[in-house]
């Protein structure tokens, strides 16, 4: 990481599952080489070793090691509709909302959002 900063434009937010979408010009990076994260939701396995990452406690970039521990949750709420959850067995703090969960192929198998503070999961 080299600190770079660039401003984003904001072009959704989804304030029930907690996270947004944001633009940027590429051209602005000067020195962070751009990299795509391939999305592959179907490798999201019980006991798959993967890494949170996130801005928690409004750092520049967190990541925290964990574990998938269920791929099958659900809830019976508005905050369940049209959403698969799954919950792993680290805890991830405010600001990994929106960040990606990476398996050990760098592939995003599911997206950080909306933790549930009555387990300990997240």
């Amino acid at each position: 990481l080299r600190n770079e900063e660039i401003d984003l434009i904001p072009i959704f937010r989804d304030p029930t599952h907690d996270y947004a979408f944001f633009k940027f010009d590429p051209s602005k990076l000067t020195h962070t080489p751009l990299t795509e994260i391939k999305m592959n939701p179907d490798a999201a396995l019980s006991m798959a070793k993967v890494l949170v990452m996130g801005n928690n406690a409004g750092e520049k970039l967190t990541y925290v090691e964990s574990t998938l521990a269920r791929t099958d949750r659900t809830l019976d709420s508005p905050i369940g509709y049209n959403t698969f959850f799954i919950s792993a067995t680290d805890i991830t703090v405010p600001g990994a909302s929106g960040g990606p969960v990476l398996n050990d192929k760098g592939e995003a198998v599911g997206m950080t959002c909306c933790g549930i503070t009555k387990t300990n999961s997240s």
